[in-house]
């Protein structure tokens, strides 16, 4: 079953998934992004891909049960698992339709649900980041053609 189906569980899984996300936002990098961006979105977009997989490989949520609890994100919370079911709608949306605007709204989701883990794990402040500037280029790219096919 692709990836992107499968439900998530938990942060870890949540973290696989977003950094899947973003190698493929990053490959599809000449649909997304006009050329004079094109190297800078990819550089970002690893960058960002690389912090996911630093975090995911050297953190033990169960440790931070305590911290998470407090942004309400610990294990088996509501919030945890309202966000992680939005996500997983997204993916799949995104996954059997495609498109940019689908791709767009997932990211988003991604940034809201790291926006909240960055509370208590910093090095995320900067993948949300990177993930916002992604998304403004892809819209500013889009209006770009748009004005190109228009003249």
């Amino acid at each position: 079953m692709n990836m992107l189906l499968e439900k998530t569980e938990g942060i870890s899984a949540f973290i696989k998934k977003s950094d899947h996300i973003l190698d493929r936002t990053r490959m599809s990098n000449y649909i997304l992004f006009s050329a004079d961006c094109r190297s800078s979105a990819q550089r970002a977009l690893e960058r960002a891909s690389k912090l996911l997989k630093v975090l995911n490989e050297n953190t033990h949520f169960s440790n931070y049960e305590k911290k998470l609890s407090d942004v309400g994100l610990n294990s088996g919370s509501a919030d945890l698992s309202f966000k992680l079911r939005v996500f997983d709608k997204a993916a799949r949306i995104f996954h059997i339709f495609g498109g940019i605007e689908s791709l767009k709204d997932l990211l988003e989701i991604i940034n809201t649900i790291l926006g909240s883990l960055a509370e208590v794990f910093g090095i995320l402040d900067k993948v949300t980041e990177i993930i916002e500037l992604v998304r403004k280029l892809m819209d500013l790219s889009s209006r770009e053609q748009a004005e190109e096919e228009m003249a």
